[in-house]
């Protein structure tokens, strides 16, 4: 009986370490917290899986900068991404730009 509960008591410690250990990897930036909600119609990985929703990935920072820009004042058509981006200050539209252009950024899950 002792035996189990030491046995069970340690392999419990070393998956709590392990976990540990995993947490420290990941990067939790306010950037990826803002982009959290771009790929539940854009795709885990940005390439969206049907249209009419484009795909994120590929494209530099300014170019999705500008796109985001232009859907927020309106200057691009969109049924809902103008919606979206209202909700955003311009330096949170500057952020999702810039972690959705890097290239890992197209291998982070949402989670």
């Amino acid at each position: 009986m002792k035996l189990t509960v030491v046995s069970s008591t340690l392999a419990l410690l070393l998956a709590c370490q392990a976990f540990a250990y995993a947490a420290e990897e990941v990067k939790i930036t306010r950037a990826s917290l803002l982009t959290q909600p771009c790929f539940a119609c854009h795709g885990v990985n940005g390439n969206s899986v049907g249209l009419p929703i484009p795909n994120i990935t590929g494209q530099t920072e300014a170019q999705l900068y500008e796109v985001l820009m232009a859907l927020k004042k309106g200057e691009r058509p969109s049924t809902l991404m103008t919606r979206i981006t209202k909700g955003y200050s311009d330096e949170d539209l500057k952020l999702i730009a810039g972690y959705l252009a890097t290239p890992a950024a197209d291998t982070k899950p949402a989670n």
